[in-house]
């Protein structure tokens, strides 16, 4: 039950979108990486772990081939401010962002449900589980510059 309302969840996000308008590559790699969370749920809530084993693969390869590649101006709703952590949202996926020293004063006027863009370093998805990967991605970002959305 849990997985088909998330399911559904992701279905409507890739669909209805935010309002705001994303970089190019920052839309690919969420409709590219939603699709195959899509999958994964759909297989796993049909009890077909096979399926749901190659949608986590394909899941996998596409953070694998974000991860340390530098991103400039991606968007995202703040979720928490924390000393030196900012967690944001955009479409289903978190980003954990560790901003850089210049980034300091701007946390200080960030609150939650605020938009901002984003620049740094991709890591990797930190999630502990792969149905963590998959229902909720959570997806480091290091040497962050924010600015207002």
């Amino acid at each position: 039950e849990k997985k088909t309302v998330v399911t559904a969840l992701l279905i409507a996000m890739a669909f209805i979108g935010c309002g705001k308008t994303a970089p190019d590559d920052q839309m690919a790699f969420i409709q590219t990486l939603n699709g195959h969370r899509s999958a994964y749920l759909s297989a796993s809530n049909g009890g077909n772990g096979v399926a749901a084993s190659a949608a986590s693969r394909k899941a996998t390869e596409v953070l694998s081939k974000i991860e340390g590649r530098m991103v400039k101006d991606w968007i995202a709703k703040v979720e928490s401010v924390e000393s030196y952590r900012v967690e944001v949202m955009y479409k289903g996926v978190n980003f954990e962002l560790a901003p850089s020293a210049s980034s300091t004063k701007e946390l200080a006027r960030l609150r939650k449900g605020s938009w901002i863009r984003f620049s740094g370093r991709m890591g990797r998805e930190t999630s502990f589980t792969t149905s963590g990967a998959m229902e909720l991605p959570e997806i480091a970002v290091a040497n962050v510059t924010i600015a207002a959305g």
